[in-house]
């Protein structure tokens, strides 16, 4: 797969699990997307060059101005697959975000991530998502909304 592809790829990673991206809980959501990075490998993404990597974000924001929503999500960040020296447009992300509506709870938690730079660490950074604050504060929760997206950085 090439980063550019990711997108795509991911959707179709997504309708094999069966449950339509509207439709996903953040469980399900994260899962796919720590799965995905263990399965599907991205073309001339090195790891010992942190070419491919995820980063597990959460924090309240105002997502594009549309308004403040608590944000939960994992983005897989490509660099390449040219030399990592020079960067310039070759660095892209893939990112999956739930959206919910903020909470004093929520508000109480700092915007913060973690990187995993390569499928090995899986297992504790999936550990560590599962058990982290701002994931069970909405685990049983409908998000107001999921996004899907793949853009240059």
């Amino acid at each position: 797969m090439t980063p550019q592809a990711s997108k795509n790829e991911f959707a179709e990673y997504i309708q094999q699990f069966g449950t339509p991206l509207a439709e996903l809980t953040l469980a399900q959501g994260i899962k796919l997307m720590l799965d995905f990075y263990r399965d599907i490998r991205a073309e001339g993404c090195l790891f010992e060059n942190d070419a491919d990597m995820l980063l597990f974000q959460w924090g309240t924001n105002d997502f594009k101005r549309q308004g403040r929503t608590f944000q939960v999500g994992v983005t897989r960040q490509f660099i390449g697959p040219e030399s990592p020296e020079d960067l310039q447009g070759q660095m892209s992300a893939l990112t999956l975000t739930f959206h919910f509506a903020p909470t004093a709870e929520s508000d109480a938690i700092k915007n913060d991530s973690r990187w995993c730079s390569q499928p090995d660490e899986l297992t504790d950074f999936g550990t560590f998502i599962d058990e982290h604050p701002a994931c069970k504060l909405v685990a049983s929760t409908k998000p107001a909304k999921i996004t899907l997206e793949y853009g240059e950085i």
